[in-house]
């Protein structure tokens, strides 16, 4: 059975599309969902109780748009997630990683992208995510609710 790993966190925002994704899929594909914190924790163990749907976490960091020093740190905390995002992956085998965005989901898309297994992006706000925005050239696809340009 193939493996789809679903990234994206931070808020609800990006864990409850997933899940439905996830709910349509689950039946034909092994899914895991990748998450930075209690939030993705709380609501994949709600929904999934059995443990069906395995929930990897990372550190991830979020950028924040203005000059401080955990901005000045953070390719090299990026560089660590990345690596931690590949030991995942490694671990998990996937077939795909599908991202929705969320400063979490960033690592494992390029880690995707590094071993080369093809990953798809959805945005599906009105304006594009940083994180979205930053993963386009790593992905296979990026989909759009809107016609916004990504």
């Amino acid at each position: 059975m193939k493996t789809i790993v679903f990234a994206g966190g931070g808020t609800e925002g990006h864990v409850i599309p997933n899940i439905a994704l996830i709910d349509e899929l689950e039946s034909e594909f092994r899914c895991c969902y990748i998450g930075a914190g209690e939030v993705e924790r709380r609501l994949i163990q709600d929904t999934y109780p059995d443990g069906g749907v395995k929930c990897f976490h990372i550190k991830a960091r979020k950028f924040r748009r203005k000059l401080t020093h955990g901005n000045l740190l953070l390719p090299f905390y990026f560089v660590k997630s990345v690596y931690r995002a590949e030991k995942i992956i490694k671990h998990v085998k996937p077939s795909l990683v599908f991202s929705k965005g969320g400063f979490v989901s960033l690592p494992f898309v390029v880690a995707g992208w590094l071993k080369r297994i093809p990953v798809l992006a959805h945005e599906g706000d009105l304006s594009p995510g940083l994180a979205n925005k930053l993963s386009k050239p790593s992905c296979r696809k990026v989909i759009l609710i809107f016609g916004t340009a990504l």
